[in-house]
């Protein structure tokens, strides 16, 4: 079973990834709590990792027997890999890049830290697309890109390739020595998968927890990116997802699931409430935080699902 930590641990997420759970992560555990004890929950899994607020929230709280968290994304997969395994290499290189970038100077066109960055991200898509490069570089330039591009966006083209501008940043502090350390040392223990959420059957079971964070439904009248991986995730996928929650719930397995709420944007518009409607739906706010244009920010509503 899992253990109550005497006292918190304080991890911040490495990367701003949109979507992100940092701020509703408490909400999201109030209402799995509803219906799950996790002091009696071996195993958490969580197969759409993306910035990894969920896991931080709930595994700095708890100690799970078994954490697993899995993406499509191999360059995140990667990122964490490399702070799990390799953290000494991945702090050098992140210090180094840091002090180049901000020894660079700064003028009203940002010219220089501009070639820079476009420099940074070269390279970036040819570890990518070579797939046998220097994994701890292509981590380093990971936390880099994001921390200097256009509001923390992670973007991918149909040919894999990031491409998500420059964000005209001044000076950079790439991250946290304590934090960057707390979290690695929380990945230890965590199994860290790159792969489908298909693939997580073997950890079904009723002292597992699930938490699924799919990319969201967009919404009519929303502004998105294209995304953020080499894959697009439509309401077939959510149907499919639905089946496979289905699924583990009838195993007995506990779950939270986080996605757009579609009466945001049209009353009439019942897509979640027909496909989950034999569990527990909750509407939230949210802070949305990385939109393209100003007017996409603001608070929204989201669903929470729970059984």
């Amino acid at each position: 079973m899992a253990i109550l930590r005497a006292k918190p641990l304080e991890i911040s997420p490495l990367i701003k990834w949109a979507g992100g759970k940092k701020r509703l992560a408490a909400i999201i555990q109030e209402e799995a709590e509803k219906k799950v004890d996790f002091e009696n929950i071996d195993t958490y899994v969580e197969p759409f990792a993306g910035g990894a607020s969920m896991f931080l929230h709930l595994a700095s709280k708890y100690e799970f027997k078994r954490q697993v968290i899995m993406d499509i994304n191999p360059a995140l997969i990667n990122l964490y890999r490399q702070v799990r395994d390799n953290l000494r290499e991945v702090t050098a290189g992140l210090d180094k890049i840091q002090v180049a970038y901000n020894a660079l100077p700064e003028n009203d066109d940002f010219e220089a830290k501009k070639a820079y960055f476009y420099e940074a991200r070269t390279q970036f898509n040819k570890i990518l697309i070579d797939g046998d490069g220097d994994l701890i570089q292509q981590a380093v330039l990971f936390i880099f890109l994001n921390k200097t591009d256009f509001n923390g966006l992670y973007r991918v083209n149909s040919k894999g390739l990031f491409n998500v501008p420059f964000g005209r940043r001044k000076s950079i502090n790439l991250y946290d020595n304590n934090n960057i350390h707390q979290f690695s040392k929380l990945l230890q223990n965590t199994e860290i998968l790159l792969g489908d959420y298909r693939n997580t059957g073997k950890y079904i079971g009723d002292r597992t927890f699930f938490y699924f964070d799919p990319p969201y439904r967009p919404l009519t009248d929303s502004a998105s990116f294209t995304s953020y991986a080499k894959s697009t995730f439509n309401d077939d996928s959510q149907r499919e997802l639905a089946t496979y929650v289905m699924k583990i719930a009838n195993a007995g397995t506990h779950f939270a699931l986080s996605n757009s709420d579609p009466h945001q944007s049209d009353k009439n518009d019942d897509f979640f409430d027909n496909l989950y409607k034999d569990f527990t739906i909750c509407r939230i706010q949210a802070a949305r935080m990385i939109s393209a244009r100003a007017r996409g920010r603001g608070s929204v509503s989201e669903l929470v699902i729970t059984n």
